[in-house]
């Protein structure tokens, strides 16, 4: 076991050593995560993010610069050949995480000095999950978002390149105390048995056996009134090996918020776990089935367990407190392990932190964890409440070490932390992370995700400061709760906020998406029977682009030219004097269009062109005598404003009739 060797290292004068197998028993070898960082322990992050926030925060401008793309240390010319530099670093470690939303080229690790390259290996080959050994769950690709948890280690420096640019790009690194020998890779490496079983464990993850000493504790089947708790006390040293909680109730979603899961160790007066029970487990606000390595949301109401080993000294209390307003049904099951060997020195956190109605604009960061130690931060979980189908996620996360002037974990965007990429809604789960939640459509509704860093924790001595910037496409109001895990020293201090009242803690459901106006005819919803006589038509997710288009959707017709038509059925319910409305877009791109209505002009032709891409408004085009029955209104191309760019693009939020 890492714990185990690492323990050992450096005692009565002997060198320390950490070897092939125990970096690898870093990914599945959850004890090692509650030993102490050693002077010279870190883990830090290379990666693409805008250089303009190299400024500080003194401009939000620079802060939140998003060019997060095609930025290296430096370029290397070797005669005609080029190579980007990705990290480049000196000491004994480990790379233990790389992740790119669009991997191209080959990855050149140079180790220790070398002048030549110590291994190459395509960039997709390496994070793509098809190639042997680099497979899930230590490789893949989930939700557009390219993993690779295979260590490769090096001896006293490391250099990786890449033979082309262009893409985002995280390389996590581990170092190790001054002094540490570390092995150097070589592909061989790969071919060990313990990649195989460290990959298969992963696979397989945790179960309870009848481990000696260890003492199960079950609560099954029972009520719990509003206000009431449940509590389990033990005395001496253990450790928990397993939390495994089931609730049932009428509205389940509101008792996942409103019930509180509490733990102290060692009679340290404030609690060191303080969460809603569903926070708790990874996913909300309702249990969306997943598993990791470390948690797991079960199947059919299953339940939920977490797998974090969680040591005491003295004593450990467990308190499941009711907030809400009704009584709930329960089983929780923990399993202690005894020894008599003394536990662990770091004890178990997990603090939670949610807010209603968060400003989008102007952009902030957002506290995710902030602790003293030493100890280790081992990831979070987040979920949100998005009003619109804009992104939410464009932020990136920092992790402030110490008193280190500038994170050493500086991010590409909050989808990128979480291992996927491209604000994709499509669900995934795998061994450190996962997005078990995204109604939709596109990022509308409520979207959770998590990610458990275990190789790639982060050690601090003396405080660390994690935070997700808040950066959304589109100004609104959103509601935010982000649960975070790590590890410290009994006294530790954190500045988590006390828990809010229940009844401000539960999830509120999102009102259902509404026309702007009362019988508007939506353009995308015209889509199956309107006709064009060239070009394309499709419709297209406006919410991207701020606010103001009916239902945030529009019909859009691309790829057109001056003199192409589109024919629009309208229905007209009952004959009458009719005022002819509509919105449009306006856009940089789009076109000068005219009207007509069953073959007559309509009104005046109209400029879209504009310097940003915005509605209308309602326009009124005129006033006609309409029967009652289908009539087609015709949108043709004229051409373009001199200042525009010609690609004659239309787009059609709604038409409207007026009495």
């Amino acid at each position: 076991m890492l714990l185990v060797s690492l323990a050992l290292a450096g005692q009565g004068g002997a060198p320390r050593a950490v070897t092939w197998d125990d970096l690898l028993n870093a990914l599945t070898d959850l004890d090692w995560l509650t030993t102490v960082p050693e002077p010279g322990e870190r883990c830090l992050q290379f990666s693409s993010y805008d250089r303009a926030s190299l400024k500080g925060r003194s401009d939000p401008k620079d802060w939140f610069a998003n060019d997060d793309a095609d930025q290296f240390l430096r370029e290397e010319k070797a005669g005609e050949r080029s190579e980007w530099v990705l990290a480049e670093t000196e000491g004994a470690g480990a790379v233990v995480r790389v992740w790119s939303a669009n991997p191209k080229g080959e990855l050149r690790f140079y180790l220790d000095g070398a002048k030549e390259p110590s291994w190459a290996i395509p960039f997709q080959d390496l994070c793509g999950g098809k190639k042997a050994p680099f497979v899930e769950p230590l490789a893949g690709v989930r939700a557009r978002g390219w993993n690779c948890h295979v260590p490769i280690p090096f001896a006293r420096s490391l250099k990786l390149t890449c033979t082309e640019r262009g893409f985002y790009y995280h390389v996590n690194v581990r170092f190790f105390p001054k002094g540490t020998a570390v092995p150097t890779f070589t592909p061989a490496l790969l071919e060990s048995p313990a990649l195989a079983r460290a990959a298969e464990r992963l696979r397989q993850g945790f179960r309870l056996t009848s481990t000696p000493g260890l003492e199960v504790n079950r609560a099954e089947d029972n009520v719990l009134e509003p206000r009431f708790s449940y509590v389990h006390r033990t005395e001496g040293s253990g450790v928990f090996r397993m939390i495994q909680l089931q609730i049932a109730a009428d509205d389940q979603r509101d008792a996942l918020r409103a019930t509180r899961l509490s733990i102290w160790f060692d009679d340290v007066p404030e609690p060191m776990v303080d969460a809603p029970v569903g926070d708790f487990f990874g996913t909300a606000p309702d249990w969306t089935p997943y598993r990791a390595y470390p948690m797991e949301v079960r199947e059919g109401g299953q339940g939920a367990v977490c797998w974090f080993p969680m040591p005491f000294e003295k004593s450990a209390y467990l308190r499941l407190l009711n907030e809400g307003q009704r009584s709930l049904r329960y089983s929780l099951v923990t399993a202690i392990e005894r020894s008599e060997a003394k536990p662990p020195p770091l004890r178990f956190h997990a603090k939670w932190r949610g807010q209603r109605d968060v400003a989008t604009e102007p952009r902030s960061d957002w506290s995710v964890m902030n602790g003293h130690g030493p100890g280790r931060f081992v990831g979070c979980a987040l979920s949100i409440r998005n009003p619109v189908r804009g992104w939410w996620g464009e932020g990136d996360e920092h992790a402030w070490v110490d008193s280190e002037p500038f994170p050493s974990t500086f991010g590409t965007g909050t989808e990128d932390y979480f291992g996927y990429a491209w604000c994709s809604p499509k669900l995934f789960q795998s061994a450190f992370h996962s997005q078990s939640r995204c109604d939709g459509p596109g990022n509308r509704g409520f979207t959770s995700v998590n990610r458990f860093q275990i190789a790639d924790s982060i050690p601090f001595r003396q405080h660390l400061k994690f935070e997700l910037e808040l950066w959304h496409w589109v100004p609104c109001l959103v509601d935010l709760a982000t649960t975070a895990w790590w590890y410290a020293v009994p006294d530790a201090k954190d500045a988590a906020p006390p828990l809010p009242a229940a009844a401000e803690r539960l999830a509120r459901p999102l009102p259902p998406l509404q026309s702007l106006h009362e019988g508007a005819i939506e353009g995308e919803r015209l889509l199956e029977r309107a006709r064009v006589t060239g070009g394309k038509l499709e419709t297209q997710d406006m919410s991207g682009f701020g606010v103001g288009w009916s239902l945030e959707e529009q019909l859009w017709w691309t790829k057109a030219k001056p003199g192409d038509r589109l024919e629009l059925p309208i229905e007209v319910a009952a004959a009458g004097t009719w005022r002819i409305r509509a919105q449009l877009t306006r856009a940089r791109d789009y076109a000068i269009v005219r009207f007509e209505l069953d073959g007559e002009p309509l009104g005046a032709p109209l400029d879209l062109f504009g310097g940003k891409v915005a509605p209308t408004g309602d326009l009124e085009l005129e006033t006609r005598e309409l029967a009652a029955g289908t009539h087609t209104l015709a949108i043709v191309i004229e051409g373009a404003n001199p200042k525009a760019v010609p690609s004659h693009m239309v787009g059609v939020d709604y038409v409207r009739l007026a009495k």
